[in-house]
């Protein structure tokens, strides 16, 4: 059963975390993210895919990926509610974000300052949110005496 649980808790999580993102930064943070960028609009239009474009195969690997880390560290650390979840989501989340957002901007000229601290912001709470979940779900388990 706890094998079980890990698993429909790593799916789901993978499943929250493709659409809430998608949601916030294909919808709500796009044009905010397009228009806050060091890169002119015809290298902007060469660097990003059309939709239709994506190796879609690619991003949903992406999302297991991280769907089964987030779940690794929610067992990890024992968070087994939604707010346990969110916090240890939260924080691994912004530490990751700031490493590699914060990476990118010191190394090219893709990102402005504002750009990267609203990306890491939103990916903590992405994150912070697919956790929360994917520990409540964690916790539902029946534990036997």
């Amino acid at each position: 059963m706890k094998n079980n649980r890990f698993f429909l808790a790593a799916i789901a999580g993978s499943v929250v975390f493709f659409l809430l993102g998608y949601l916030v930064f294909g919808v709500l943070l796009n044009d905010f993210l397009n228009t806050h960028t060091m890169l002119d609009k015809d290298t902007l239009a060469k660097f990003h895919k059309p939709m239709d474009q994506f190796n879609w195969y690619a991003m949903v690997l992406s999302h297991i990926a991280g769907g089964f880390l987030f779940a690794t560290i929610a067992v990890w650390t024992n968070a087994r509610t939604l707010v346990a979840g969110a916090k240890v989501g939260f924080i691994i989340s912004l530490l990751l974000a700031i490493n590699v957002n914060f990476l990118n901007f010191g190394m090219t000229n893709l990102f402005t300052l504002r750009s990267v601290c609203v990306q890491t912001g939103a990916l903590a709470v992405v994150l912070s949110v697919t956790t929360a979940i994917m520990a409540m779900i964690l916790g539902t388990a029946k534990t036997t005496s």
